[in-house]
């Protein structure tokens, strides 16, 4: 820090707080949520892991996958799934020393292979132009995760140790996407959401 002025510090902080979380190389990963449908198909379960042991969060994560893709292996949905969540999770396995699951690397998979569907992606519809998950959200008329927090706000929780709000933050993320794919497959959503607990998101609570 020598030669460096106090105010140039202050700026730099001030960067890495509110920028650093959207760089693998810098980040970290507090918080995973996903969603499936109950095996009657009348629930919408949701389960999430958050706390600072971000080994023991891309653990969980993976070992779901993998009981998931043994079983019944189906899509992956997700909001900029393939452009933002998927590389960051798979960053954050290596930078972890952990391989990535078989359903998040799809790196070198031919386009036909790759079982991850990508909101952002396919709004396109052919196109050029996307939207954001609270403006599809917007247009099907269902609530918008981004009116809890966004992902402004995320760098301010995590400093201030929220993992409460966090988790709730990445469980209406998940839910808002399921409901997103439900509305363009033309079937009713799913509205009773059950919350699955674990371990870890009760540590973090």
């Amino acid at each position: 820090n020598e030669g460096v002025a106090e105010e140039d510090l202050r700026e730099l902080q001030y960067l890495y707080e509110q920028k650093a979380a959207f760089k693998a190389e810098f980040a970290k990963i507090v918080s995973v949520s996903v969603a499936f449908l109950s095996k009657d198909g009348t629930k919408l379960l949701t389960q999430n892991w958050s706390g600072e042991d971000e080994s023991e969060i891309l653990n969980a994560l993976n070992n779901l996958l993998d009981r998931v893709y043994k079983s019944n292996p189906k899509f992956q949905i997700a909001a900029h799934y393939q452009l933002f969540d998927l590389p960051f999770i798979c960053k954050r396995n290596l930078i972890n020393g952990i391989s990535p699951h078989t359903l998040l690397d799809n790196s070198n998979s031919k386009p036909w292979l790759i079982s991850t569907i990508c909101t952002h992606s396919f709004w396109k519809l052919g196109g050029t132009s996307s939207a954001s998950l609270s403006a599809i959200c917007a247009a099907f008329n269902l609530p918008s995760p981004k009116d809890l927090m966004n992902g402004a706000d995320v760098a301010e929780k995590y400093f201030a140790k929220d993992f409460e709000a966090l988790k709730n933050y990445c469980n209406s993320d998940t839910i808002s996407v399921f409901w997103i794919i439900q509305k363009w497959k033309g079937v009713p959503i799913t509205e009773e959401v059950q919350h699955i607990p674990n371990q870890l998101s009760a540590n973090a609570s």
